[in-house]
Order: C-alpha cells, then sequence, then structure tokens
C-alpha cells in the first residue's frame, strides 16, 4: 500500500471513531446531568461560567458532601424544578454558591 493511501485510510477511520464518541458521548451527557447532585445543578442554573469555576474550587468536594448528607433534598430538588436562580437560603452551601458567584 501506497504511504498516501494508507494515511488517508487510517484519517478515515480515525475520524469515524471520532464521529462514534461524540455521539456516544452526546447521549451520555444528558443522562449524567439528570443524575447529578442537586448542588451541581443548583450551580448550572446559576450559569455555565459559575458551574465551571464552582467546579474547579479546592472546597467543591466539601460541598458535594453537604449536598450528599443535607435534609433539605425535596426542597432544593422543588427550587431547583422552578429554575428560580435566587432563594436558595435553605441551603447549606447558600454560602459556598454566593461566594463562587461573587468571583466570576
Amino acid at each position: 500500500m501506497e504511504p498516501l493511501t494508507s494515511i488517508a485510510v487510517l484519517s478515515s477511520a480515525l475520524l469515524i471513531v471520532l464521529v462514534i464518541a461524540v455521539v456516544l458521548l452526546g447521549f451520555w451527557l444528558p443522562a449524567a446531568r439528570a443524575d447529578s447532585l442537586p448542588l451541581e445543578q443548583a450551580l448550572r442554573l446559576q450559569g455555565d461560567r459559575i458551574a465551571a469555576r464552582a467546579f474547579m474550587r479546592r472546597d467543591f468536594p466539601a460541598a458535594l458532601q453537604r449536598c450528599d448528607t443535607c435534609s433539605q433534598a425535596v426542597q432544593c430538588r422543588a427550587w431547583i424544578l422552578t429554575g428560580a436562580r435566587d432563594d436558595y437560603n435553605f441551603c447549606p452551601n447558600a454560602a459556598f454558591i454566593d461566594r463562587v458567584k461573587r468571583i466570576v
């Protein structure tokens, strides 16, 4: 096989694998979002930049732990379903969300 033909075949195969990976990722991401903790959903309600900044903070694992053990989960999920961006004072991570919002 000539070198140019080999490169074309390998490039085509790589492109096909890449397209399949993107399609599979597209199906997986909405499911991952639905199963996420309320804190992650609450941060996404504040905006993508705020959520991304929060996910990179050193205290994010502690905030996730607080969320995982929170007794306000029913109220939190109801608040998330409203799509509101404020009035989350019931949340034990309210101070964390406020800190992240001030940074961005």
